[in-house]
Parts: C-alpha cells; sequence; structure tokens
C-alpha cells in the first residue's frame, strides 16, 4: 500500500465530505491487515478541509518560486577544490563556511 496514494484517496474522499470512518472501513474492506491505522487515517483527514487545502509538492508545481535545491556552478566547484587544496584537514562545516562567506 502506498501512503502517498492513500493520502490522495483520503484528501479526495474529505472533499467529498465523507467521514474519516467511511474512509477508514473502505480501506479496510479493500486493503485487510495491510490497511492503514484508523489513527493515521483520522490524522490525514483532520489535516484537510475544503476550505484550507493541503499545500502543493514542490516537486509537483512546476511553477513554484524560491531557492534552488542544487547551487552546482563550476565558480562553487572551483571555490571548494581551491579551499580544499589549501589545507587538505578542514573539516566539511568549515569548508561549508568559507565557502558562502565567499559568495
Amino acid at each position: 500500500m502506498d501512503r502517498k496514494c492513500v493520502q490522495f484517496y483520503v484528501e479526495i474522499r474529505v472533499k467529498l465530505k465523507e467521514s474519516p470512518s467511511q474512509i477508514y472501513n473502505d480501506l479496510l474492506t479493500v486493503y485487510g491487515r495491510e490497511c492503514l491505522s484508523r489513527s493515521t487515517i483520522f490524522r490525514y483527514a483532520s489535516g484537510l478541509s475544503v476550505s484550507n487545502p493541503p499545500l502543493a509538492s514542490p516537486s509537483l508545481d512546476p511553477t513554484s518560486h524560491g531557492r534552488p535545491k542544487n547551487v552546482a556552478t563550476m565558480e562553487n566547484i572551483a571555490l571548494v577544490d581551491n579551499l580544499i587544496k589549501s589545507n587538505r584537514q578542514m573539516a566539511h562545516t568549515k569548508i561549508g563556511s568559507y565557502a558562502i562567506e565567499g559568495f
């Protein structure tokens, strides 16, 4: 049973104004012993409401804005390479702090 699929299923059923008990009973009928616990289904359902929909996942939302997840540029690579070559005993935490100051 895929948790993301169940979360999506619960979200749709909540939007259709069905109770968490009914959602749980239907999932229990289909999945049997492999069904998520009642408290998990209730927790998923309590976090949702028609007036307050959940935020879209950044990986699923192509229009999301903000800082990039990965900033690997040739300048960054060269900076870290020079730091390592200047002091091979430097800890990775120090490299991170020097790299941030270098920008």
